[in-house]
């Protein structure tokens, strides 16, 4: 049924965004790709949002970071995968860059600094650049709206592979003063036997302080983006619709065709929110609790396997502590 949903509109969403000015920058560092995207670029710069104000304010056309690993922005980790971004204003009138994993987790803040351009640009500027340094390179992210110029500094996490036996495990070289926040994406694993191959890890803290390994279905993030392209379709749709409510010009049929097209959408926005309330409920979680005594810690973040009688055990090392976790033979 999910499939269904997520081909059904394809190619209308294909005719309406071939023309749309959409802008893309990208990074491609060896064999990594990494991207900021303004899905919908406004042609004309709307004002800007009075940032006196708490709150979070949206960019026109969305904006969308997409890492194939973790980077740690000003020092906020945000786990490979795709990133809708805001600008957000504390109560202590603050501003940074608030970043929604489509993954799922909870929302992450980014500092930026903030600067003041003589001229406000023409258009919203969103790109994404890397500069070399003596400690490798560093990718710049900077956001220009009208005269308001937004930019951090991401360090990069490399990737890690452990294997044993069925066991495939990804995880990723944290640097040595890292420090886990209490919703941490570790990794993937994935085992050759089974039902349910490949899961995302997260490490969490709940509230009673107890680590709980989190074991995620990765299709959540897919359809997640589903959504959120699908929102922005329909949002498309509305406002050219309004348009020609309000006399505008329109082809034949053009305002029957965009009422199917609305009712359409919004039914399969109720079927996708559904599904990922399904998996956030649950039905894509499988939680493990630490098994054995907790060891020492040590600063950092590491995680390793070993073989165990009943599969492979996964240990996560941090400040917190070691803590060991049984893995099932079917990996889910």
């Amino acid at each position: 049924m999910v499939l269904a949903i997520l081909m059904g509109p394809a190619s209308s969403r294909a005719q309406e965004t071939s023309s749309l000015d959409a802008q893309l920058s990208r990074v491609r560092l060896g064999a990594l790709v990494y991207s900021l995207q303004l899905p919908d670029s406004p042609a004309v710069v709307p004002a800007l949002p009075d940032l006196t104000r708490n709150g979070v304010y949206e960019l026109p056309g969305g904006l969308l970071l997409e890492l194939p690993l973790p980077v740690i922005w000003s020092g906020t980790l945000l786990p490979p995968g795709k990133h809708s971004l805001a600008i957000e204003v504390s109560s202590r009138s603050v501003v940074q860059l608030l970043a929604r994993p489509l993954g799922g987790g909870p929302s992450l803040r980014i500092p930026v600094v903030r600067g003041i351009l003589d001229r406000p640009g023409e258009r919203i500027l969103a790109t994404l650049s890397a500069v070399e340094g003596a400690e490798g390179s560093q990718l710049v992210l900077r956001l220009q709206w009208g005269a308001l110029l937004l930019a951090c500094q991401g360090q990069r996490v490399a990737v890690e592979r452990q294997q044993l036996g069925d066991w495939i495990l990804d995880t990723y070289r944290f640097p040595a003063h890292f420090s886990p926040p209490v919703h941490c994406v570790i990794g993937v694993i994935e085992s050759g036997t089974g039902d349910n191959h490949l899961r995302r890890l997260v490490f969490t803290t709940s509230a009673d302080g107890l680590p709980r390994l989190r074991l995620e279905d990765p299709t959540r993030e897919r359809i997640a983006a589903a959504l959120d392209e699908l929102v922005r379709s329909l949002r498309r749709s509305q406002i050219r619709l309004r348009r020609i409510e309000g006399g505008a010009d329109a082809q034949a049929g053009e305002e029957d065709s965009l009422r199917r097209r609305i009712d359409l959408a919004m039914q399969q926005r109720i079927a996708l929110d559904e599904k990922l309330a399904q998996l956030d409920a649950g039905e894509g979680v499988k939680v493990l609790l630490p098994s054995g005594a907790p060891g020492a810690g040590s600063p950092g973040l590491r995680v390793r396997m070993e073989t165990s009688g009943s599969g492979a055990k996964l240990f996560v090392e941090s400040a917190r502590g070691s803590f060991q976790f049984l893995l099932t033979d079917s990996g889910s």
